[in-house]
């Protein structure tokens, strides 16, 4: 069985096939699955919704009567890449990891990105991948950085302020 799902794929889906597969040479769960973006299409509708999220596919249609901001928010991408509206609605880690959500497998062309994921410590226990958890280095995020630089640019004009005034007496 895994033989003809390596037959089946391209050569850059197969390297990065290979790099999904464990030591033992066994495939990493569902996200070894690979979902066309046909079939992603498909999974539209209220009564069933599957997103695709850092190239992993998604089955939120469970979850959909509890979304806090409401169903509409996750219709209107339903079927879709959402990547990036789901990090603009900076989502807790809470919200990654919500039981209600299922993972269906791999939207195809995305092999190498979740291999990526993997390669940096993402499993699939710890459902919707963070970048920047992953991403290694500091760990710090934009969230946390930002709130620091207004911070210090308050300072600094305030004390620019006091500087100048003091400068004009």
């Amino acid at each position: 069985a895994i033989l003809a799902q390596v037959v089946c794929l391209p050569i850059p889906s197969l390297v990065s096939f290979a790099l999904a597969v464990d030591l033992q040479g066994k495939l990493s769960n569902m996200a070894s699955t690979i979902i066309t973006k046909a079939e992603l299409a498909k999974h539209d509708k209220p009564s069933d919704i599957w997103i695709e999220v850092h190239g992993l596919v998604w089955d939120v249609t469970q979850f959909l009567p509890e979304h806090p901001g409401g169903p509409e928010v996750v219709e209107a991408v339903a079927g879709m890449s959402c990547s990036e509206e789901f990090e603009d609605a900076l989502h807790s880690e809470s919200a990654r990891t919500e039981c209600k959500i299922t993972l269906k497998g791999t939207l195809e062309g995305c092999e190498a990105q979740v291999a990526a994921w993997q390669a940096a410590g993402w499993t699939e226990k710890q459902g919707i991948p963070n970048p920047d958890n992953l991403k290694g280095g500091s760990g710090l995020s934009m969230a946390c950085v930002l709130p620091v630089v207004g911070v210090v640019c308050t300072v600094v004009a305030v004390g620019a302020v006091f500087f100048f005034k003091s400068k004009s007496n």
